[in-house]
């Protein structure tokens, strides 16, 4: 039972002389790290007090805290929401069978109530093309391996609840340690003034490197093997050794299509660093792109009276409008957590963005999700 497992974490912690780590504890009470988490969030939620103790070190506990709240019949409950994240987590990430019985036992929630949860998830999640159902008592996500990481990068920024993905949120999901390594790999090819990697695109690139990562490590490799798109050799010979680096520091193989999803990683979210340097803008975006913005601008400018023709504007928004046109191209879009927010602050500079999407739909024949604008 979940509360025996409880109380022998905090027994546990009471033997021992020096902190133990999550990592520890998921041995011990044969559960995932991100369980001994939630056990530890539990306990301290039902004693109304910091009953578990954590720091950099890992978790100690009150050797004089009184047991008995994890007697009481009260429960630490979740959400159908929370259900729902948990359960999609469970096997994507953790990759663990989820037993329908162990499962209620774990939320504390009964057998219809869990038929019920499926059945929602079923029609919330319809539109990423996955089915939740059951086989033997286990629990299944049904669906192709693209369509299951794009709902896994879904309900991790959903987690966020509006803000910016950061670090922190992504190190609840995945491990902490593999989290920096891969930060790490970004800043080694990405941070050396070649290229133009702002903090949304870092996390944003942190986040699928994660899932992809994870993913490969149990064998859930893209099965749609194809070339890479690219036959630029500067990009080939990038994608190649940011390939090698990843398969090197994390001991998995990957196969050519894992290798060209990293291409439209790269190609979506990194834009060439181009300092003040108009022929070299026209080399990366094309004349074709260069001559589409300064139209669009022009039009910015008879409609708003705002004159967008500098350098300053002109270099940043043409890299960006870029990478744009190729995301739309892929099927692929950034979500924008602030879009709200920038509704209401920003009204002139926000039908501004809805003029210039239209305008680039119009040119492109592609649709620019709201996030976008």
């Amino acid at each position: 039972m979940t509360i025996n497992k409880k109380k022998n974490l905090i027994l546990y912690l009471w033997e021992q002389n020096v902190p133990c780590t999550a990592a520890e504890l998921a041995d011990v009470l044969n559960v995932s790290v991100r369980t001994v988490k939630m056990y530890v969030k539990e306990i301290n939620a039902l004693a109304h007090q910091k009953v578990v103790l954590s720091s950099n070190k890992g978790y100690t506990a009150l050797k004089t805290s009184d047991l008995s709240f994890l007697d009481e019949p009260q429960t630490f409950a979740m959400s159908y929401a929370e259900r729902s994240v948990y359960i999609i987590k469970k096997i994507l990430i953790e990759h663990r069978p989820l037993n329908t019985f162990d499962l209620c036992d774990e939320l504390f929630i009964s057998y219809s109530t869990l038929k019920s949860d499926l059945a929602k998830m079923n029609t919330l999640y319809q539109s990423f093309h996955v089915h939740f159902s059951t086989q033997n008592d286990l629990i299944q996500i049904q669906g192709s391996e693209k369509d299951k990481r794009t709902l896994l990068s879904s309900i991790i920024r959903q987690e966020t609840h509006s803000r910016i993905l950061d670090l922190d949120t992504l190190k609840q999901s995945f491990s902490p340690a593999e989290i920096e390594k891969i930060s790490q790999i970004l800043n080694d090819f990405f941070k050396q003034g070649t290229y133009n990697l702002n903090n949304f695109s870092y996390t944003n690139l942190l986040l699928h490197f994660a899932i992809l990562i994870e993913r490969v490590k149990t064998g859930n490799s893209l099965s749609e093997i194809r070339e890479i798109m690219t036959k630029n050799p500067d990009e080939l010979a990038l994608v190649r050794q940011l390939s090698d680096r990843i398969e090197q520091d994390f001991s998995i193989t990957l196969n050519a299509c894992e290798k060209n999803e990293i291409y439209i990683f790269f190609k979506t979210n990194i834009n060439y660093l181009v300092d003040s340097n108009y022929d070299k803008l026209r080399e990366v975006i094309g004349e074709d792109v260069l001559d589409v913005i300064v139209k669009i601008m022009a039009e910015v400018s008879q409609l708003y009276s705002i004159d967008l023709k500098h350098e300053s504007f002109i270099i940043p928004f043409g890299l960006h409008i870029k990478a744009l046109i190729t995301r739309a191209s892929l099927g692929k879009y950034n979500r924008n957590p602030l879009s709200e927010k920038i509704k209401q602050d920003c009204p002139i500079i926000y039908d501004i963005a809805i003029f210039i999407a239209l305008r680039l739909s119009e040119i492109y024949q592609v649709a620019i999700a709201e996030d976008e604008v």
